[in-house]
């Protein structure tokens, strides 16, 4: 009598070897689970899958229900079943559909390397423990829409060939599904990431739409490549989110969602990011003060209605008199760093307040020099008043030439050059406020008329009405004792032109830009 042979099927990475009997069919060497044949009878697979199923549930020393290899030759139904140990389906392959619907797995659900031919249901599922499709292959359609994931998800390199659905899913810890590739549709609108959510170098050949989609805490689409439209509206960010080195082929839509407000401690990330079609990429009614579109071409872009950092604007003179004119400006979040730390202390709220001397050293400080702070709001500036928003433009005006002139190591401008911005900043905020000539044009006006009487020229009140009159054209110059009091004229006259000027250009800019 024969000694059955043992089925040949080995999995080299857990060290598993198959036990069953190998049978009679088309492989010898393999048992009918292994089989990878697709002719194998039905009843007989199905016979073997349970009782294969039923002794490692009953089996107390078996850590899991082990199908790893398995071969599925047709549909399979697991639908609403109860699945009370790990179990691992790696490197299975499923020719038919595969239906998981409404099935509970309570502990790990292994589908590591898996590849399903048919569709594959996992609709209304629930893991309770981890569940792992890292490198699976989904041929067809592929279906968590309202699946709930109570521990680690990780899709981390798959490839779905076809749609997938994960509309209204639950990760409630982290979803994995970095390298991940999408080759048709990507459908996550109104799914809810629990914990971190984590896209990078993902690939979206399809639409990819996580409208209304909430992430509770970190994101990141780093190095993400969407060949389709991106629909992130209505979308809620309640952590730090990440779009950084991602490429947008199609159209962009971040319209109504939600990012971190100013006082938060978590930022959004949209560095060296390329909007390959930036006239149809739309940020509508969103929070971006504490975003970041450092090395990113956002002239074409479409903002409206956006919150920017909000950056104090220093007042004119240290007096309470003066204190009300000092109000915020619409500025970008990496200026407010390098104020910050220009002054030797961290933002507010930002990560790096909790930093360690030598954990700030290893932080990429090139993405927050001036120099590329000031190409990111001339950025802007163009953008604004391309749509002829023409305050927010001269907002973004005036931090380009803050950086300029708060940039020392910049050879390209020197000391000189910079010292003239300041008094440009000083008098008329690099030509965009009005209001501020006009201040020292009267405070000057004020002053001339107090020398013209100290020199014995005029009364005060005729003083007061050379000062402000002396800039106007053919204007007779008073007569006066000596030569000291015409050049007391001549600067009079020089600091009207030059005053009333700047605020004649700083009007025509705010109101005919």
């Amino acid at each position: 009598m024969t000694t059955p042979k043992t089925c040949a099927y080995t999995y080299e990475f857990t060290g598993f070897r198959c036990t069953l009997p190998a049978w009679e069919g088309h492989d010898t060497l393999m048992c009918i689970l292994h089989d990878p044949h697709p002719g194998k009878p039905m009843e007989r697979f199905n016979a073997a899958l349970e009782e294969k199923v039923m002794r490692d549930e009953a089996d107390d020393a078996a850590r899991e229900i082990n199908l790893a290899g398995v071969a599925f030759p047709t549909y399979l139904d697991w639908s609403g079943r109860t699945v009370g140990k790990p179990v691992s389906f790696r490197k299975a392959s499923f020719s038919g559909a595969a239906d998981f619907s409404r099935a509970t797995f309570r502990g790990d659900a292994d589908f590591w390397g898996a590849t399903f031919h048919g569709d594959a249901a996992f609709t209304r599922a629930t893991f309770c423990g981890a569940a792992h499709f890292y490198q699976a292959t989904f041929s067809a359609d592929a279906v968590f829409s309202g699946a709930r994931f109570s521990g680690n998800a990780s899709f981390s390199e798959a490839t779905f060939h076809a749609d997938a659905n994960f509309w209204k899913a639950g990760f409630n810890a982290a979803a994995l599904f970095s390298e991940a590739t999408f080759r048709a549709d990507a459908y996550f609108s109104e799914s809810s990431f629990g914990g971190f959510a984590f896209f990078s170098e993902a690939t979206f050949n399809g639409v990819a739409n996580f409208g209304g989609a909430t992430f509770s805490g970190d994101a990141s689409f780093t190095g993400a490549t969407f060949s389709g439209a991106a629909y992130f509206s209505e979308a809620t960010f309640s952590g730090t989110a990440s779009f950084s080195w991602a490429t947008f082929k199609e159209s962009v839509s971040f319209e109504g969602t939600r990012f971190p407000p100013r006082d938060s401690r978590y930022d959004i990330g949209f560095e060296r990011v390329t909007f390959q079609r930036p006239s149809v990429t739309y940020f509508w009614h969103v929070d971006l003060s504490r975003a970041s579109f450092l090395y990113t071409d956002v002239r074409e872009v479409k903002f409206m209605g956006v919150t920017w950092a909000s950056l104090p604007e220093h007042a004119l003179w240290p007096l309470p008199l003066f204190k009300r004119w000092k109000a915020g400006r619409h500025g970008i979040r990496s200026h407010l760093e390098l104020e910050e730390a220009r002054r030797g202390r961290a933002a507010p709220g930002s990560p790096q307040a909790a930093e360690s001397p030598d954990a700030k050293e290893q932080r990429e400080e090139v993405l927050r020099t001036h120099r590329s702070v000031a190409e990111q709001y001339r950025l802007l500036r163009l953008n604004y008043e391309t749509s002829k928003q023409e305050i927010e433009a001269g907002d973004f005006y005036i931090g380009q030439m803050d950086m300029r002139r708060l940039d020392n190591d910049n050879k390209e401008y020197p000391w000189l050059y910079r010292a003239l911005l300041n008094g440009y900043r000083t008098v008329a905020l690099y030509g965009e406020s009005y209001l501020r000539p006009l201040i020292f044009y009267l405070a000057f006006s004020l002053l001339f008329a107090w020398g013209y009487q100290w020199r014995g020229c005029a009364s005060y009140a005729d003083g007061l009405f050379t000062a402000l009159t002396a800039g106007a054209l053919f204007r007779d110059v008073p007569v006066c004792i000596d030569d000291a009091e015409k050049i007391l004229v001549y600067f009079n006259m020089l600091a009207d032109i030059l005053l009333l000027g700047l605020a004649l250009v700083a009007m025509r800019r705010r109101f005919h830009r």
